[in-house]
Parts: C-alpha cells; sequence; structure tokens
C-alpha cells in the first residue's frame, strides 16, 4: 500500500485485509519487475498545515508502464520530478468540483507539462462511500471540460502496454450518470 500523507483518507491502512506492505516515505524500492519510488512534495490547501504539508509523490513503473500518483498534492511539482517523469503513460491526479486540493487551470497546467496517455482522476466525491461533510464534489463539471473520456466498469484494471491510447483519455471507474443513478436510488 502506497501512503502518500498522514490524513484519514489516505492513511488507512487499518482497513486492509491481511498484511500488506506499507510504504509511506520517500524511497526506491523494487521487487520482481516493479520498481516503486516516492518523492517529497507539497500537501496543496490549509488541511495539509496539522501534518506540515507533507506529501509523497508516487512513480510506480511496471510491465513497460509509467504510473504518477500525486496523491494530494499542490499543482508546484518538486523540480527532481521532471526528468523523472519523461515517458509518462498514467498521471493518477486529485479533481473534484469543488476545486479542494487543485483548481482546474492547474490541473491543465499539470497535463500539459506531464504529457500522460492516461489521466485518473481521484479525490472526488462518491456518494454512499465519501464523508458528506467533506466539502468535495463530483467531478461531472471537469470531464464535461475533456475531449476523450474513457468509462472503466467496476474498480478494477489491468493496463498493458497495447492499452494505452496514442491520444490522451480520461479513465474514470463511475461515470457521472451512473453516480447519478445512484443518487436517485432510495436508501
Amino acid at each position: 500500500m502506497l501512503v502518500s500523507h498522514p490524513h484519514f483518507d489516505h492513511d488507512a491502512v487499518d482497513r486492509a485485509a491481511g498484511s500488506p506492505m506499507v510504504i509511506a516515505e520517500p524511497t526506491d524500492y523494487v521487487l520482481d519487475d516493479v520498481r516503486i519510488r516516492g518523492f517529497m512534495g507539497r500537501h496543496a490547501g490549509v488541511s495539509g498545515a496539522a501534518f506540515g504539508h507533507r506529501n509523497v509523490i508516487f512513480i510506480v513503473e511496471t510491465g513497460g508502464l509509467m504510473f504518477c500518483h500525486l496523491g494530494d498534492n499542490s499543482g508546484d511539482l518538486p523540480s527532481e520530478l521532471g526528468a523523472e517523469l519523461e515517458g509518462l503513460d498514467a498521471l493518477m491526479l486529485p479533481v473534484d468540483g469543488s476545486e479542494h486540493i487543485l483548481k482546474f487551470a492547474e490541473i491543465d497546467t499539470l497535463i500539459e507539462a506531464l504529457r500522460p496517455r492516461i489521466i485518473i482522476p481521484h479525490h472526488y466525491l462518491i456518494p454512499d462511500l465519501t464523508d458528506p461533510d467533506s466539502g468535495l464534489l463530483g467531478l461531472c463539471g471537469w470531464l464535461g471540460t475533456r475531449a476523450a473520456v474513457k468509462e472503466i466498469a467496476g474498480q478494477a484494471i489491468e493496463i498493458r502496454e497495447s492499452d494505452v491510447p496514442a491520444v490522451p483519455e480520461v479513465w474514470v471507474f463511475e461515470s457521472c450518470a451512473a453516480l447519478a443513478q445512484r443518487r436517485r436510488r432510495p436508501v
């Protein structure tokens, strides 16, 4: 398990089944064909003040693919990350309608600078999962500004090099239509 920072919605390792290995520090870890590198960044906004704005950005390389998970990092990435992210395949970054962590303009700047071919949003409101007091909103508004959106059925996906699109796409695990349908369902 990768833990970007000590915040209730990012470090609930006690909820994981079994005894997973937990990586919560900037590190370089290799096991078989998986390489995980962590870089110290800076948590965005005021909510990171309680823990010194600590946020670890993770790069995971496996199967010939490179993934970057920003956690709740600000739009200003550590300078050493530029060269490390050459050839980035997938970028996971916080997106929500309240712009709680990143403003939409910051998201656009990161996507333009890093040029990932897959963009996977995280840290947004999911009814029946996200704490309703979080202040987070959904991502339907932001998705409406994207040229290419691919909906992923289920909660997991296996990605091969041949799956990576030539033109950047946003991949979401549940569509806005499905989210709206869940909201209308009686509890």
